[in-house]
């Protein structure tokens, strides 16, 4: 009985000694836990999700150790600093960013954000607004604007459209595992579906986050605090058939069970795609015009690594190949700025171009994106060139205070 004792010991001992190793390791080099604190949205009826009203606090880049950022919302779900209201001050101007992740600023504090650094270009004359929402497509952001954005009477409309994933994004009925609206064309016409949006938060409840369920406690109390679980319980599950034995077995969460109730939508083709997304658009300068706004369409490349470039982007897993998002990007974002001049020019629609800013900048060795794995956006100072970028253009129509 000593000797087993002693033995038993001696191996829990070494199991963790060994899960002390890995975590320190996981902790410097490539960190896994999961960090709840990001959730900045809640469910909408009509958007799908918004922003978290009266947001505040720190927040943790993924598979970042040290990327701490602050962000706040007003009580309107904003990323701001201060609170707005829908009347327009007298003798002010007003510039609404609607977009995705890259306008709310994904990766960098408040007072980095592309919105807030605008602000201090253009002084107290003009209001900037940031009405961006992470996760958004550009159908979501047509419906902000028409329930949302109109209200604040801008005279500058500006949408950020990122073809890496926005297209992807219009074109189905479920993105980043929530429920959205989804527009298509009917005899030329857009006609707006899935609305009100299916509601899931019960079902989440039931499937993964029950809390009367002490196994569920106890892995996300493991997920949320161990980088080894983390790793090992995403390679144990990388084996088709042993996930498929923990699926029948209970122990790990079948999450398409919350989908099998609603009906989900997906158009594939690149085309048609193309096709709605100028129908989104044209919808945008139509909706603006009407209430007396400009609207201004502004391209947002995806990070890239040009040929012969001082650049030195390393996005990469260390462990596989999944994340290298850059090799095809110089093409890619090449082909994109040919399409967007294109199809802005034919439909007169104004028209901004970040690429160039983007490539010059990486030609001085100027790195506009986060350098490696931690994440495909925007930097601080590709926040601070995109905010000159359209300051630039808003002294050229004469919008700005200068």
């Amino acid at each position: 009985m000593r000797k087993i004792i002693t033995n038993t010991i001696l191996l829990l001992s070494s199991v963790f000694f060994i899960i002390s190793i890995l975590e320190i390791y996981f902790t410097i080099f490539s960190p896994y836990k999961i960090v709840d604190q990001f959730t900045n949205n809640q469910y909408h009826p009509i958007m799908g999700w918004s922003n978290v009203p009266n947001l505040e606090g720190q927040t943790k880049l993924w598979n970042k150790s040290d990327g701490i950022v602050y962000r706040k919302h007003n009580n309107k779900g904003m990323r701001c600093s201060k609170e707005i209201t829908y009347e327009k001050p007298p003798g002010v101007k007003r510039i609404i960013l609607i977009g995705d992740s890259f306008f709310w600023g994904f990766g960098v504090s408040n007072s980095e954000v592309v919105s807030e650094v605008l602000q201090q270009m253009v002084g107290n004359k003009i209001e900037i607004i940031n009405g961006a929402v992470t996760g958004y497509g550009t159908d979501q952001e047509l419906l902000w604007l028409i329930n949302e954005g109109i209200k604040y009477k801008p005279d500058l409309v500006i949408c950020g459209f990122f073809p890496a994933n926005d297209l992807e994004d219009i074109t189905a009925s479920l993105r980043h595992g929530h429920p959205k609206p989804y527009y298509t064309l009917e005899n030329g016409s857009l006609s707006l579906n899935n609305v009100p949006v299916p509601d899931l938060r019960e079902l989440r409840t039931k499937y993964l986050d029950n809390p009367d369920s002490y196994f569920k406690k106890t892995k996300k109390l493991l997920r949320h605090n161990l980088h080894t679980y983390q790793f090992v319980t995403g390679k144990l599950n990388s084996i088709p058939r042993l996930r498929s034995f923990l699926l029948r077995a209970g122990i790990v969460e079948d999450r398409s069970a919350i989908y099998k109730r609603i009906p989900l939508y997906n158009q594939p083709d690149r085309f048609e795609m193309q096709i709605l997304f100028e129908a989104l658009i044209t919808e945008m300068k139509r909706v603006c015009e009407l209430n007396g706004s400009r609207f201004l369409l502004f391209f947002i490349p995806t990070k890239e690594q040009e040929p012969n470039s001082p650049t030195n982007y390393e996005d990469c897993d260390r462990f596989t190949n999944d994340n290298c998002i850059i090799d095809l990007g110089f093409d890619e974002n090449s082909a994109n700025t040919v399409y967007l001049q294109r199809v802005t020019a034919r439909d007169h629609i104004s028209y901004l171009d970040f690429l160039p800013v983007v490539r010059k900048n990486h030609r001085e060795g100027k790195l506009l994106y986060y350098r490696g794995t931690e994440d495909h956006h925007w930097s601080t100072l590709g926040h601070r060139a995109a905010a000159e970028a359209i300051y630039s253009y808003l002294k050229g129509i004469q919008l700005s205070r200068n």
